[in-house]
């Protein structure tokens, strides 16, 4: 998702709004929507606009990521986003943004190779080809 993002900011402004438009009708026409509102709570309506969905890499995101990674956002950096998504609950505080690095590639949590770290605890998951092989 950085690539995109570093991507969508170095490139030239027609060639972004091409890549824009480009995201935004190939996400229209493979999914289909009803005429209708499909509430379960209110009486089903006719709906005023066509609905709008956002996907990168055929994961779908919300419309605030999509503008973030095609560089059309008012949130500039990823502090921007995780002060939104802070705000998004003042009185729950469900959603917690946790960074885990920034854009200048400063790591603030580490990873690790867990594999490598478990081995010696969890013995290894026989493929489909192994398991085949023992039944013939």
């Amino acid at each position: 998702m950085y690539n995109i993002r570093m991507d969508s900011l170095a490139a030239e402004r027609e060639w972004r709004d091409m890549r824009i438009i480009g995201h935004l009708e190939a996400n229209r026409r493979t999914l289909e929507t009803s005429a209708m509102t499909t509430s379960t709570k209110k009486t089903p309506r006719k709906r005023k606009h066509a609905r709008t969905t956002y996907s990168i890499g055929g994961i779908e995101v919300c419309r605030n990521t999509f503008q973030f990674l095609m560089g059309i956002s008012l949130s500039s950096t990823l502090a921007d986003i995780a002060k939104v998504v802070e705000n998004s609950s003042p009185e729950s505080h469900l959603n917690i943004p946790q960074l885990v690095g920034l854009e200048d590639g400063t790591v603030l949590v580490n990873t690790f190779d867990w594999q490598a770290h478990l081995s010696p605890y969890f013995p290894k998951a026989p493929t489909d080809q192994e398991l085949s092989a023992l039944q013939l």
